[in-house]
């Protein structure tokens, strides 16, 4: 009986030891830096601020009233949308439809193909964003009134005036909607447009809104953050910030992300309000910050693009367009999209980014040497995640036609494999004839491959004594 507890135990150790062996990392997946620009797509007109993603597919609208429907994973335009005059605010993605207004108070409801389903004249300029709710489109106009209208028809249902104008983005939740305005304060009514009553601040409320289960987060011009109750609309906390805010705040699991116009990106803790972390952007946005994966991204009127972790807030990265970004970035893997404006030629672009992948090869000496002389061949890579290196050789005789003119003749055939695939980024060379020299290096991981090439020259000189 005795015995049969040795076997146990092994099996036991054996069990224990499998627990704690390193697990296979895993690919790395989201943005990853450098980035390199794989496409562009141009179109006519200025973005106006926001670029949105669903089913494949980019839409952003104009300054001069047209809307456009981008492939996201190919440079191609697919559709596109012109109002009758220049656009009121960007366009909004619905449950199944498209909405877009104009300065001069027309509503316009599109379907997933860019054709018109319905319009409707309000008589009245309109400003700011507007959003769907269960049964009702809401738009707001430059006199200040929230109009709901019916999701299938365009018909006015009801309006409701606030005190000042509205510049801010409604949100709904089941049953309400919410939003901001020039006088300070948070309106939230019901669906049929009853007041349920409002949150003051002291300041505009700009931007927009984002409501999570029964909260809702925005920031004020008296430079705080906010986190409202909306069944009673009282304070759930609130956090002073370096400057106004009017950016639209971001929600990822539990934190919270924005922009003020002190150019910080603040990150909270969605329930307690505490300031996890803060970096400054380059400059001025009210452009929403996309998270990827565990990095967050935030692009300003700048050329530069900047990425940090979401738990940290430490810098992941960089990227200069060269000129400045007009709207948020959207990620639709490989690309991360960007957005850009030429006033020279009047023409919009987006810029379709990839994380690049390169391969070089450099060596520690210079050509030329002599022959017999060890000679270190590196490979130097980017984009690669546990690469392995293959490195091949290929000589070549430089026959002479002239005094300056000289022709490479290969030798012996097909290049030759002089380090087999491995793990090894380099290759010590002896050379023992003159020639010049291909030295090749193929690099391959799970899912990415490059290959480059570089020539050497080896050469007999007065003080080689070997030759």
């Amino acid at each position: 009986m005795k015995n049969i507890w040795v076997p146990l135990i092994l099996l036991a150790v054996l069990a224990s030891c499998s627990l704690f062996r390193s697990r296979a990392e895993l690919y790395p997946e989201g943005i990853i830096f450098p980035l390199s620009q794989a496409h562009t797509l141009s179109f006519e007109g200025e973005i106006l601020e926001s670029l949105l993603l669903r089913d494949g597919r980019v839409f952003l609208t104009t300054h001069e009233g047209c809307v456009y429907a981008m492939d996201a994973g190919e440079p191609e335009m697919v559709w596109e949308f012109r109002m009758h005059s220049a656009a009121a605010g960007p366009v909004h993605l619905g449950t199944e439809h498209i909405y877009s207004w104009d300065v001069e108070g027309t509503v316009y409801c599109l379907d997933a193909e860019g054709s018109l389903v319905w319009e409707a004249s309000l008589s009245e300029p309109l400003s700011a964003g507007g959003c769907e709710g269960d049964a009702h489109l809401y738009v707001a106009t430059t006199a200040g009134e929230l109009v709901a209208l019916d999701r299938a028809t365009g018909r006015t249902v009801w309006r409701f005036r606030a005190d000042d104008e509205i510049q801010c983005e409604p949100a709904c939740s089941p049953g309400r909607v919410a939003f901001g305005c020039e006088d300070g304060n948070v309106y939230v009514l019901h669906a049929d447009g009853r007041p349920v009553g409002r949150f003051p601040t002291g300041g505009a409320v700009r931007g927009g809104l984002l409501i999570d289960d029964d909260r809702v987060y925005f920031g004020s011009f008296d430079h705080f953050v906010y986190c409202v109750s909306l069944p009673d609309l009282e304070t759930r906390w609130k956090v002073r910030t370096g400057g106004p805010v009017d950016g639209r705040p971001v929600l990822e699991e539990d934190q919270i992300y924005i922009i003020s116009r002190n150019n910080v990106l603040y990150c909270f803790a969605r329930k307690s309000g505490t300031v996890l972390w803060w970096k400054h952007v380059p400059a001025r946005s009210r452009f929403y910050p996309q998270v990827i994966d565990d990095r967050i991204t935030a692009a300003s009127r700048s050329a530069r693009l900047v990425c940090f972790d979401v738990q940290s807030g430490e810098d992941r990265g960089q990227f200069d367009a060269g000129e400045e970004l007009r709207a948020n970035p959207v990620w639709y893997a490989p690309y991360l999209i960007l957005a850009h404006f030429d006033r020279n030629t009047g023409q919009g672009r987006l810029s379709y980014l990839k994380k690049e992948v390169k391969a070089s090869v450099v060596f520690a000496t210079t050509s030329p040497q002599r022959p017999n002389e060890e000679i270190q061949v590196m490979a130097e890579v980017t984009g690669f995640f546990q690469p392995q290196y293959t490195f091949y050789l290929t000589r070549y005789l430089l026959l002479n036609y002239g005094l300056y003119y000289y022709v490479p003749v290969q030798v012996g055939g097909e290049r030759q494999v002089v380090r087999d695939r491995s793990e090894v980024t380099t290759w010590d060379w002896f050379p023992e004839d003159p020639g010049l020299y291909v030295i090749e290096v193929r690099v391959e991981d799970e899912r990415e491959t490059a290959s480059s090439g570089a020539a050497f020259l080896i050469e007999k000189g007065v003080s080689n004594e070997t030759g």
